[in-house]
């Protein structure tokens, strides 16, 4: 299958998903050799709706995911450049990556996120795990849907920082569940609460936090933070001195025991032992 516009052709060489108002593709620009995705929308009410929408966010020289849009066969396409390599979803599924790594995955995710400049709908769109790509170099590429374009209106940046929050707690499930980095787990409350209102403010919270995780002990990194483990570290916090506290109470029972078994001896009277009989022979006074 073929899709032609003026100046291009684009060979089908897979069918991602498709309904009655959207079909997406993977796609191969005939003359360049690039891979892209091509998004054709079917539904003669988004085209109308969205139409204008797409066309300006093409303009913005920024969103360079955003190739172009044309119309053929009565349908509106819109064509998105991606990367090849392994969605977020399927690494961290098939990879035990690091602590280290997965940070690093995060901070080129926000750097990409920043660069791009794109409006809301976007980002909202492509923030997830299964349309995350993280190439073998570790940056990040998108595989863009255009779910429910038609109300890329109602899309804000609030909603963002929630596609952020749930993209961040899957990459690292492993120290949420374990309750590990307290600064972590902070960082990704305020993602939650949206208290930022834009990309370089988040980027630079995000990149002190990585910071102050290098600055951290293996040991602390790895210690979890449990309501059972936080109890039973403040309970050995008291062991060793309860211990010293035990000796000493032993040691001074075991003086004061001693002290009155000896005085108890010098209180018993002497017994004076007499004898009636030595032998058959009686003893008189």
């Amino acid at each position: 299958m073929i899709i032609q516009t003026l100046g291009k052709k684009y060979v089908v060489l897979k069918c991602f998903s498709s309904d009655s108002q959207i079909d997406r593709f993977l796609c191969q620009e005939e003359a360049a050799g690039e891979r892209c995705t091509v998004i054709r929308i079917k539904d003669r009410d988004w085209i109308a709706k969205t139409m204008e929408f797409l066309m300006k966010a093409v303009e913005n020289p920024a969103f360079t995911d955003l190739q172009f849009c044309f119309s053929s066969e009565e349908y509106f396409h819109v064509v998105f450049s991606c990367g090849e390599g392994d969605t977020l979803g399927k690494k961290l599924q098939n990879e035990a990556s690091s602590l280290e790594e997965r940070l690093a995955i995060g901070r080129n995710l926000l750097e990409r996120m920043m660069l791009l400049k794109m409006p809301d709908y976007f980002m909202q769109d492509c923030l997830a795990p299964e349309t995350i790509v993280v190439l073998s170099s570790l940056e990040i590429r998108f595989l863009y849907e255009l779910k429910d374009i038609c109300q890329y209106d109602t899309v804000h940046f609030d909603n963002v920082c929630g596609r952020l929050y749930q993209v961040l707690a899957f990459l690292f499930q492993r120290e949420l569940q374990k309750k590990q980095i307290p600064v972590l787990k902070d960082f990704l409350h305020k993602v939650q609460d949206s208290v930022w209102t834009d990309w370089m403010e988040i980027y630079r919270e995000y990149t002190e936090m990585c910071e102050r995780i290098g600055t951290m002990s293996p040991e602390e990194l790895a210690q979890p933070k449990t309501w059972l483990f936080r109890a039973w570290d403040r309970i050995r916090q008291y062991i060793t001195p309860a211990k010293k506290l035990l000796g000493a109470v032993l040691l001074l029972f075991a003086v004061l025991y001693l002290a009155y078994t000896v005085r108890q001896s010098m209180k018993e009277p002497v017994i004076k032992k007499s004898f009636d009989y030595i032998g058959t022979l009686e003893l008189r006074e």
